[in-house]
C-alpha cells in the first residue's frame, strides 16, 4: 500500500509479539492452570493487547463504507471467516489425533472453532458499525441492546457475544472510529486535551486497581470493559509518540515487518501453540523458557506462511496475506 501508515504496523507488530508470548507462558502453566492469572507479565499483557487490536481495527473502518453490504461480506468473510474455518479445522484434526477421538462433543468443537474469537469478533462487530452509520434509528435500538447487555452480562445466553467478546469489545471498537474521525486532529491540535485524557487515563487505570485489585479477572465486566479501555489508550498514546523520533532504526523495521504480517502470525502461532497443548509436552516456567517458546511460535509461523504463501499464491489470504 502506497499510503500506508507504518506506525500501525509498529504498533501492531509489539502486539503480536505480546500476543504469542502470552500463549507461551499459558502454555509453560498448563492451559486450565488458573494460576497463570496472577502471573504478572501475562496479567499485564492481556489488559491491553486484544482490545488494542480491536481499537485499530476500529480505527480503519472508514474503509468498509466504500463498499455495499454484499461486496463488504464477501471481502470480510473471505479475510475472516475461512481463515478461521480452515485453521479451526486444523486445531480440530491435531486434537482428535492426539484423543483419539475418544471424546468428540459438541461443545469440545465449539470451543476449538472459536479459538479464533478475535476474527470472528472483527467480523460481527464490523458489520454492527456498518449498520449503525448507515441507519440512525437502528443506532439507537443496538446502542440500547448493548448497554442492557453490559448489565446482564453474566446472564448472555449467546455465546457469539459472550464468548467471542463482541460485547466486551464493542465499545473500544467505536472509539476507534471516533479517535480517527474527531479526537486524532483534537488531540493533535490541543495538548491541553492531551494531558487532561492521559491525566484521566492513569487515574482511572490507578482507581480501579485500588478498589478491585491486580487481577482482571476478579474485575466485575463493565469494569473490566473500562479497565480494558484505559490501558489500551495508554499503550495505543505512548506507541504512537514513540514511533516517529526511532522510525528508520532496524530493530522498529523488524517490528514493522511483524506488525505487516502479524495475521498471519496470530492464525498459525495458535495452531503450533495448540499442538504443543494437545501434545501433552510439560514445560517449567521461567523467563528463558517464554523466551524460548515465543521465538519457536513466531519464527515457525514466518516460515509456514512463506511456504503455504508460496503454494496458493492467489489464495494466500487463508494466511491473512
Amino acid at each position: 500500500m502506497k499510503n500506508r501508515d507504518n506506525k500501525f504496523d509498529f504498533i501492531k507488530g509489539i502486539l503480536i509479539i505480546l500476543v504469542v508470548i502470552g500463549h507461551a507462558i499459558q502454555a509453560l502453566y498448563g492451559i486450565d492452570n488458573k494460576e497463570v492469572w496472577y502471573n504478572p507479565i501475562f496479567n499485564i499483557v492481556y489488559t491491553f493487547h486484544m482490545p488494542l487490536f480491536i481499537f485499530i481495527s476500529g480505527y480503519f473502518f472508514s474503509s468498509s463504507l466504500k463498499y455495499s453490504f454484499s461486496i463488504l461480506l464477501e471481502k470480510k468473510a473471505t479475510r475472516l471467516l475461512v481463515p478461521t474455518f480452515i485453521w479451526s479445522t486444523v486445531i480440530l484434526l491435531i486434537w482428535g489425533t492426539a484423543t483419539e477421538w475418544q471424546d468428540v462433543k459438541p461443545f469440545k468443537v465449539y470451543t476449538i472453532y472459536k479459538s479464533y474469537w478475535y476474527l470472528i469478533c472483527i467480523f460481527v462487530l464490523t458489520f454492527t458499525y456498518y449498520i449503525i452509520v448507515k441507519n440512525k434509528f437502528i443506532k439507537l435500538i443496538i446502542l440500547l441492546i448493548y448497554i442492557v447487555s453490559v448489565i446482564f452480562y453474566d446472564y448472555l445466553p449467546w455465546p457469539i457475544f459472550k464468548d467471542c467478546q463482541v460485547i466486551r469489545q464493542f465499545a473500544i471498537f467505536g472509539l476507534g472510529i471516533l479517535y480517527q474521525s474527531k479526537w486524532k486532529n483534537l488531540m493533535a491540535q490541543s495538548k491541553f486535551y492531551k494531558y487532561i485524557f492521559l491525566a484521566s487515563d492513569v487515574f482511572t487505570i490507578i482507581g480501579i486497581r485500588y478498589f478491585y485489585g491486580y487481577n482482571m479477572m476478579d474485575f466485575p465486566p463493565i469494569i473490566r470493559i473500562i479497565d480494558g479501555i484505559c490501558c489500551s489508550m495508554l499503550v495505543f498514546i505512548i506507541l504512537s509518540n514513540s514511533y516517529n523520533p526511532i522510525k528508520n532504526n532496524k530493530i522498529i523495521n523488524g517490528f514493522v515487518y511483524l506488525g505487516k504480517n502479524s495475521l498471519a502470525i496470530y492464525l498459525i502461532h495458535v495452531v503450533a501453540f495448540r499442538f504443543i497443548i494437545y501434545s501433552g509436552y510439560t514445560f517449567e516456567y521461567n523467563l528463558i523458557s517464554t523466551i524460548n517458546l515465543t521465538t519457536i511460535l513466531i519464527g515457525t509461523s514466518l516460515f509456514l506462511m512463506f511456504i503455504i504463501k508460496s503454494l496458493l499464491k492467489e489464495k494466500s489470504y487463508i494466511v491473512g496475506v
